[in-house]
């Protein structure tokens, strides 16, 4: 999706050298290291990753790789600045979030999984031919954990950030939080 599709430069989105970035809901930096890949440290990333323990391999992939990113440290983006409740699934971290709901994913990713299965081979499809409800059980172990959020407008007060060339959102059902914390007059400096 990252590295071979390229999916972040489709539907016109442009990155160029000296682009500022945001990447909320960043999990373990990824989209960093694809930067990286293709601009070295032209770009610079502010990324942001509420749970602790995917922070945590986030800050390591940044300082490993000596990328041209900012961990904001253990928090996310929302329309209000505070504590947020979010369900952890450590097995399966990019399907956790504010709004959560372990059935709905367990069934989300049956259901991907069975499509999969029936329209390609996929080698990150899970092996549902032999117990399944335990393979999903296991995948969805959770943890309620309270985590540091803020407006998108108060962080760019307190950095200084004057421009956004791109402001990249994968939040899992919290899109909406993010864009609402964001005040009338930051969204002229938002550029993608």
């Amino acid at each position: 999706e990252i590295f071979e599709e390229e999916t972040y430069r489709a539907h016109g989105i442009t990155i160029k050298s000296g682009d500022c970035i945001f990447d909320v809901g960043a999990n373990i930096g990824m989209f960093s290291l694809w930067i990286a890949d293709n601009f070295g440290n032209e770009v610079s990333v502010h990324a942001f990753e509420p749970i602790p323990d995917t922070y945590e391999t986030l800050q390591n992939n940044i300082l490993l790789h000596g990328l041209n990113s900012y961990a904001a440290h253990c928090f996310g983006l929302s329309k209000f600045d505070g504590e947020l409740e979010f369900v952890f699934f450590p097995n399966s971290s990019i399907l956790s979030g504010a709004y959560s709901d372990t059935e709905l994913e367990k069934e989300t990713v049956k259901t991907y999984t069975r499509n999969v299965l029936v329209n390609k081979d996929d080698e990150n499809a899970l092996d549902l031919s032999e117990n399944p409800e335990q393979v999903i059980d296991d995948k969805f172990e959770s943890q309620v954990i309270q985590c540091q959020v803020a407006r998108l407008s108060t962080f760019m007060s307190k950095q200084g950030v004057d421009q956004i060339d791109l402001l990249k959102v994968d939040v899992e059902r919290s899109e909406l939080d993010v864009l609402l914390g964001i005040d009338p007059e930051d969204w002229g400096k938002i550029r993608q």
